[in-house]
C-alpha cells in the first residue's frame, strides 16, 4: 500500500470515529490553549487527521489522493528505498507547519480552534503550496509546483465564501 492511500485510509476512520465520539474529536484538534498549558504538542499531527464533516474530508482526501501519489512516486524514483519515508515527513512537516498558523494567533485563548467553512480551500492552498514550497527547496518538481499553485489559487477564489460560486 502507497503511503498516500495510508494517509487517506487511517484520515478517514480517524476523522469517522472522532465525529461518533465528541471527545476523541476534542483531544484531537488543535487547542493552542492546551498545548501551552498542558504541553499537548502531539494536537500539532493529531489536527491534521480529524475534519470537520464528510464535505471537508472528501475534498481533502481527493486532493491528496491524485496530488500525492504524483508526489510519493517522484520521491520514490528520485529517492528510491527513501523516497517514501521522505514523502511521509514532508507530509507531517505540512500538517505542522499549516497549524502553526492558527496556534500563533490564539496561544492564550481556551478554545479548541474550529475552522470556518470559508477557509477550508484556503487552507487546501495552504498546505499544497507549503508542499509545493518545500519541494522547490530541494529543487524537485519546480515547473509542477508552479502549475499546482496557479490551480489553487483558482480554486480559493472560485470557492470562498464571498458571494462568489461557492458561497452560503
Amino acid at each position: 500500500m502507497s503511503v498516500t492511500l495510508a494517509l487517506i485510509v487511517s484520515t478517514c476512520i480517524a476523522s469517522f470515529y472522532a465525529w461518533q465520539n465528541p471527545s476523541f474529536y476534542q483531544s484531537w484538534m488543535l487547542n493552542p490553549y492546551q498545548v501551552v498549558k498542558k504541553h499537548q504538542y502531539y494536537r500539532f499531527i493529531t489536527s491534521g487527521f480529524v475534519h470537520a464533516d464528510t464535505g471537508h474530508l472528501f475534498f481533502n482526501m481527493l486532493s491528496l489522493y491524485f496530488i500525492g501519489e504524483g508526489i510519493e512516486g517522484l520521491f520514490i524514483t528520485l529517492f528510491k528505498s527513501y523516497g517514501q519515508a521522505l514523502y511521509l515527513l514532508l507530509y507531517l512537516a505540512g500538517v505542522i507547519v499549516l497549524m502553526f498558523l492558527p496556534f500563533s494567533k490564539t496561544a492564550t485563548t481556551p478554545i479548541t480552534i474550529r475552522w470556518e467553512r470559508r477557509g477550508r480551500c484556503r487552507r487546501f492552498c495552504l498546505r499544497l503550496f507549503c508542499t509545493c514550497r518545500s519541494c522547490r527547496c530541494v529543487c524537485i518538481l519546480r515547473f509542477v509546483c508552479q502549475d499546482l499553485y496557479l490551480g489553487c489559487c483558482i480554486w480559493g477564489i472560485l470557492f470562498t465564501n464571498r458571494g462568489r460560486v461557492g458561497a452560503t
